[in-house]
C-alpha cells in the first residue's frame, strides 16, 4: 500500500536523521566553525524529508507498543477552546543514540495556560558541555532526577487525554520531538497515539514578517517573552503563545 511504502522508505532515511538535524540546527544558530556548503546540502536533505513525512502515522509494525504520531488536517478554529504545548531538551540530535533531558508541556484553555508539567530526567548517559551550555542543564543536575520509567509515567498522566488523541498537542519544528517520544516510547514499552500542529510550519504559512521562523526569532516578533530558551517548559509555554496567536489571527 502506499503507506506501507512511505513508511518503508523512511525507514531507509532513518540513519541520515542525525546529519539531518544537525545541519538545520547549526544553520539556524549560525554555529561557528560548520561548513556553509556541506550544511546547506544536508539542510536541503532535512528540509525535503520533512516534506516527505509530513502526515505519515510514525509506528513500527508487529509490536504491541510504540507512539502514533500524525499531523492535524482540520480547521484551526478547533484549537482555540484546548491544547497542549509541548518541548523536549536532549542529549543531542539523532533521536536514535542521544536521550531527552527535560519534558516540558502546558495545557492552555481559551488561550490561557492553565496547568503545566515539567520534569529533568536521569536518563542515565553523560551530557556533553555544548549540550549543557545550550540548556544549562549540567550531569550534576540530573544526578537525583527521575529515571525514565517515573519520568514518564508522571508525562502520561499529564498527556493522558493528548496520548489518546482527545486533546490536540503544538510543538515547534515538532518532527524533532515527536521522534525522541516515539523512539522513547517504543524503549519503554509505552503506548499513544498524538495528534499535532507544527507551530513552525504555521509560522511559515501565517505571519510574514519575520526574519526566520526560529522560535525566538518568531516570539520576538510577536512580543513574546522568554526568560529561559532552550528550557522545556519555557518553550513550551512560548510555543503555546505562538500558536494562540495564529489561531486568533493577532500577527497581523
Amino acid at each position: 500500500s502506499p503507506m506501507e511504502s512511505a513508511k518503508d522508505e523512511l525507514s531507509n532515511k532513518l540513519s541520515l536523521i542525525a546529519s539531518m538535524f544537525k545541519a538545520k540546527y547549526v544553520l539556524d544558530n549560525n554555529y561557528p566553525g560548520w561548513n556553509y556548503d556541506e550544511g546547506s546540502k544536508l539542510r536541503k536533505q532535512y528540509v525535503d524529508f520533512v516534506k516527505e513525512t509530513e502526515g505519515i502515522t510514525l509506528k513500527e509494525e508487529g509490536t504491541h507498543s510504540g507512539l502514533e504520531t500524525g499531523i492535524f488536517k482540520g480547521a484551526l478554529q478547533e484549537l482555540e477552546k484546548r491544547f497542549i504545548a509541548f518541548d523536549v531538551e536532549t542529549t543531542g540530535l539523532n533521536p536514535k543514540e542521544e536521550r531527552i533531558i527535560e519534558l516540558g508541556a502546558v495545557l492552555f484553555e481559551n488561550g490561557q495556560a492553565v496547568q503545566k508539567f515539567n520534569t529533568l530526567v536521569n536518563a542515565e548517559v553523560e551530557v556533553s558541555e555544548f549540550i549543557s551550555n545550550l540548556t544549562h542543564i549540567t550531569n550534576e543536575m540530573l544526578e537525583n532526577q527521575p529515571r525514565e520509567e517515573k519520568a514518564y509515567k508522571m508525562f502520561q498522566e499529564f498527556m493522558k487525554e493528548a496520548l489518546q488523541g482527545e486533546v490536540l498537542v503544538c510543538a515547534h519544528n515538532a518532527q524533532f520531538d515527536m521522534s525522541f517520544l516515539k523512539k522513547t516510547f517504543d524503549r519503554l514499552q509505552l503506548t499513544g497515539k498524538i495528534c499535532y500542529v507544527d507551530t513552525l510550519q504555521l509560522s511559515r504559512k501565517y505571519i510574514h514578517g519575520p526574519y526566520n521562523y526560529k522560535q525566538g526569532t518568531i516570539a520576538h516578533y510577536l512580543h513574546i517573552k522568554n526568560e529561559n530558551a532552550h528550557r522545556a517548559y519555557d518553550d513550551a509555554y512560548v510555543c503555546g503563545q505562538i500558536l494562540n496567536h495564529i489561531v486568533k489571527g493577532s500577527f497581523q
